[in-house]
């Protein structure tokens, strides 16, 4: 494929470069370099991140930066994209948001860790997975601006598509008994109905998930904090290892990032989006695994807790997700498939950018079928407006004609 030679320049680029082992299954190497170059520019969950490769385009963002654009060539570029509107609404000050990015991300411009990163991805045999490969997750585009710039995989790349039939387990570091035997016994109904087990390879709870899937023989995902290189805990390492050989440990971050509280906190929006829906076995009144709770809730997938002793401190958050409705009680894998079987009806993703009147319009549809009186009511539009935006949502397959109503596609 020929490359923009301006690009190339603009990032002190050359062919050589770009037939890299580890970019050479890539339809576009230059992409997926550049997909690379924003993982290690950007912390997890780095929204303006997003918005700026969806409105720009990942490489062209990237060659600004390089170049040393100034703020006012930055935000010029992001007008003629037509995501300004979209992006004062996200951000508010753009100007002030964009200054603050471009010092963030500038500090971290290195040309050779880059690089290193793919040498030691061919040596560790990782595969970069962005967007545009067929491996992609397509259900983290519910993450939106949010959404990861590249996962960096071990194990077998066909692993992370068995996700799209899949349920998140997690739940504290220290089980009791119980959550020992209950995580076991849940995992095992949901292998018997061919579904994938997706946590995040910590102590506790995610550890007993994972193995009783590889002793179940279903397919098993760990998504890591830190780089897949570093596999955390120490002790867990031969676990890790094994889901390896038979499913995927991923990662948003490069190799040799050190998991951090933060990063933590952010892979667990990772398992969240990553999964059908989550369940809870066992977890403190405020703990990682209520966090992942949180994030599954923000993204409308369905989360499930299972109830423990009113005497245990474990079971505290549990109970708490329950009580407060933001969790429904489950005691099987028939009740977490009675709620959900675990089915993604995914199609494959559309990249193209949809302007501020078909994100409101898009937004107000949900997952109902309302009708256009609807639509102009919830999300605040004219009837022209709202007519002028379902008419481009259609055209570009986001939404379909429920007789009278509307629903995303």
């Amino acid at each position: 494929m020929t490359h923009d030679s301006k690009l190339l320049g603009l990032l002190n680029l050359n062919e050589k470069v770009l037939s890299h082992a580890a970019l050479s299954h890539a339809e576009n190497p230059l992409e997926l370099f550049s997909a690379v170059a924003w993982s290690h520019l950007t912390e997890p969950g780095d929204g303006f991140a997003g918005f700026v490769r969806e409105a720009l385009g990942g490489t062209e963002a990237l060659a600004l930066l390089v170049a040393g654009s100034t703020e006012a060539s930055w935000l010029a570029r992001i007008q003629d994209s037509g995501g300004a509107d979209a992006a004062e609404v996200s951000f508010g000050n753009v100007a002030a948001t964009l200054q603050d990015s471009l010092a963030r991300w500038t500090q971290r411009l290195s040309l050779n860790k880059v690089l290193k990163s793919l040498d030691d991805a061919v040596s560790i045999g990782a595969h970069l997975i962005a967007p545009q490969d067929a491996n992609w997750p397509c259900q983290l585009s519910a993450l939106k601006n949010a959404a990861p710039a590249l996962l960096w995989l071990r194990g077998d790349p066909k692993a992370l598509r068995s996700s799209e039939l899949s349920w998140a387990v997690v739940g504290c570091r220290t089980p009791t008994s119980y959550g020992q035997e209950a995580t076991s016994h849940i995992v095992q109904g949901l292998a018997d109905a061919g579904v994938t087990i997706v946590s995040g390879g910590a102590f506790g709870i995610d550890a007993i998930a994972h193995h009783s899937a590889l002793l179940c023989q279903t397919p098993t995902i760990a998504v890591m904090a830190g780089g897949v290189d570093r596999l955390y805990p120490k002790s867990n390492e031969f676990l890790l290892s094994k889901i390896i050989s038979e499913g995927a440990v991923v990662s948003e971050v490069p190799l040799a990032t050190a998991p951090t509280k933060w990063r933590f906190l952010q892979r667990n929006r990772i398992i969240a989006a990553l999964a059908g829906g989550t369940v809870i076995v066992e977890a403190g009144y405020r703990s990682g695994a209520i966090n992942t709770a949180n994030h599954a809730a923000a993204l409308e997938r369905p989360v499930a807790a299972v109830p423990g002793s009113i005497f245990s401190s474990r079971s505290a958050g549990c109970h708490r997700l329950i009580a407060e409705d933001r969790a429904q009680m489950v005691e099987s894998a028939a009740d977490l498939l009675a709620i959900f079987p675990g089915k993604f009806l995914v199609d494959q993703p559309i990249f193209e950018f949809m302007a501020p009147l078909e994100t409101r319009t898009f937004d107000s549809i949900g997952f109902g079928a309302p009708t256009i009186d609807q639509i102009c009511r919830d999300a605040g539009l004219t009837l022209s407006e709202a007519t002028q935006a379902i008419g481009s949502l259609l055209l570009k397959g986001k939404v379909l004609q429920r007789g009278a109503g509307y629903q995303r596609a």
